[in-house]
C-alpha cells in the first residue's frame, strides 16, 4: 500500500496494469514457494516488489524510459537485457538497490537482484528462482504469447531446479492467478 501511494502517477507506466502484474507475480511466488518449503511471505513480498525498479527508472529518467517503451513492451522477456545494454543496469538491479537501502533481508535483496538470471551467481538464492518463474508466467497474462511460444519460452532449468511440473505453471486455472484476477475485476 505504501508503494502504491509513493507512485501515484508515473509517466509511461500503466500503474493499474503494473500492480496487477506485480500481484500476479506475488501470488504465483507464494504458490511456487509452498511445496518447496520457502517462506511464503518472503516469496510473496519479493514477487510483489520485484519490478519496483521499473517505476524508479521511469520517475528518474522518464524520457529515456519512454524510448525503451517505444521499442519493447514492459512485459517483453527481452526488456531487462535492453535496459542493461542501454543504461548499464536494469530494473532488477535498481529494485535490489532500493531494497538494500530499505534494509530488506540480504536473501530477499539477492533474490530481487538475481531473479532475471537465478543461476548466474555461485550462490543460488531460491527466492530468485521462484520470482523468475512467477514473473515469467505473470507476463503471459499481459502478452499475446501463443501456447506454442509459451512452451518454447518456458524456463526449463529454473522449473527443474524448483521441481515444478510445467503443466502446473502453464495452466490457465492456477488458483493464484484466479485470485489476482478476482481482486482486479471487482
Amino acid at each position: 500500500a505504501a508503494l502504491g501511494g509513493a507512485f501515484r502517477k508515473v509517466e509511461g507506466v500503466n500503474l493499474e496494469q503494473f500492480w496487477r502484474y506485480s500481484l500476479n507475480t506475488a501470488n504465483l511466488s507464494r504458490y511456487l514457494a509452498l511445496p518447496i518449503k520457502i517462506d511464503e511471505n518472503t516469496a510473496f513480498t519479493a514477487g510483489l516488489i520485484h519490478g519496483i525498479g521499473e517505476l524508479v527508472m521511469h520517475v528518474g529518467m522518464p524520457e529515456a524510459m519512454l524510448h525503451v517503451n517505444e521499442r519493447l513492451s514492459p512485459f517483453d522477456l527481452r526488456r531487462a537485457d535492453a535496459e542493461k545494454a542501454m543504461f548499464g543496469y536494469n530494473y532488477a538491479q535498481v529494485g535490489a538497490a532500493l531494497a538494500r537501502e530499505w534494509r530488506f533481508p540480504k536473501r530477499m535483496v539477492a533474490g530481487l537482484e538475481n531473479h532475471l538470471h537465478p543461476f548466474d551467481n555461485d550462490n543460488i538464492e531460491p527466492i530468485a528462482a521462484v520470482v523468475h518463474l512467477a514473473a515469467w508466467r505473470s507476463r503471459v497474462e499481459f502478452s499475446d504469447i501463443k501456447p506454442s511460444a509459451l512452451i518454447a519460452s518456458y524456463p526449463d532449468a529454473v522449473g527443474i531446479a524448483l521441481g515444478v511440473d510445467p503443466d502446473a505453471i502453464m495452466s490457465d486455472n492456477i488458483p493464484a492467478l484466479q485470485h489476482a484476477r478476482e481482486s482486479f475485476s471487482g
